[in-house]
């Protein structure tokens, strides 16, 4: 990054606050959110690991299919064992992916260290506006994510080589490359 002078702060959600995942990572037109948005801390190296402990590896256990709760809603019960992030990303037409403009969906819950386990709801609506019928099949497809980054930056006039992203510590089993998940939105 090379900047005349800006701002940066490293949070879980966003510059914004609405509780909305999607909205709260979206840019404040004519606003410096970052003043609202700190909470990790900023290290420009490695720090000491006794003073700076890893985190631990959590883990995800699901329902294998919705709970009708009435009124063409749904729920669908999810447990993690570790704060997090979870995304549900309802396959409509079963490819394995997250299709854009499509019927394919995306649920996306918080847990805490005081909520585990939830039953994440579902209003029956495809991505595409219509009503599922009860004989859809539905693939679901889970991303659960521990240590989400959010890097509200205000005022910066150049960014030349973009951002590396890589896990450092802790490397869990069984973890994917989500440095590929970054979002941008000036």
């Amino acid at each position: 990054m090379q900047g005349l002078s800006f701002n940066l702060t490293f949070n879980s959600r966003g510059p914004g606050n609405t509780g909305d995942l999607g909205m709260d990572r979206m840019s404040i037109p004519g606003v410096n959110a970052t003043q609202n948005s700190a909470f990790h801390q900023i290290f420009l190296n490695e720090p000491d690991e006794g003073l700076f402990p890893s985190g631990e590896c959590g883990e995800i256990s699901t329902s294998s299919s919705f709970e009708c709760t009435g009124n063409n809603e749904y729920c669908l019960d999810v447990m993690v064992d570790r704060a997090g992030q979870v995304e549900i990303i309802l396959d409509f037409d079963r490819n394995g992916m997250l299709d854009d403009s499509s019927q394919d969906l995306t649920l996306v819950v918080e847990f805490t260290d005081s909520t585990l386990t939830q039953c994440v709801p579902w209003n029956g609506i495809r991505g595409d506006g219509t009503t599922a019928d009860s004989g859809d099949t539905i693939n679901l497809i889970f991303i659960y994510a521990q240590g989400i980054q959010h890097w509200a930056v205000f005022d910066l006039d150049f960014i030349k080589n973009g951002y590396c992203v890589e896990t450092v510590r802790p490397v869990c089993p069984d973890s994917e490359d989500v440095s590929r998940d970054l979002y941008w939105d000036d």
